[in-house]
């Protein structure tokens, strides 16, 4: 069950964070360079504390994940979750 959703302004479309008790999920983080630096740190501080630590990318266009790499020195996500396009049927695969 979800608690809370924050969204996030990245420039083109956003990136958001589901919550509950025990997990969090980034959902994209793609957009302009200037927009995803800026809110950068507000991501990186939803993510330090003891939960389960997940990233959704909900279709492969640089605006949804070209700014996960400013995340990689922060960040250690426990499940990522791609869309399957080898299968055609449109589910989300696991990726660890």
């Amino acid at each position: 069950m979800i608690n809370s959703v924050l969204v996030f302004n990245v420039g083109h479309g956003d990136c958001s964070i589901l919550k509950n008790d025990k997990s969090l999920m980034l959902v994209d983080f793609g957009g302009s360079r200037a927009k995803t630096v800026r809110c950068l740190n507000d991501v990186i501080n939803n993510f330090s504390g003891n939960f389960e630590k997940n990233l959704m990318i909900t279709h492969l266009h640089r605006d949804h994940y070209n700014a996960i790499k400013f995340l990689a020195n922060h960040v250690v996500f426990d499940n990522v979750y791609l869309p399957d396009y080898i299968s055609g049927y449109g589910m989300y695969i696991f990726a660890a």
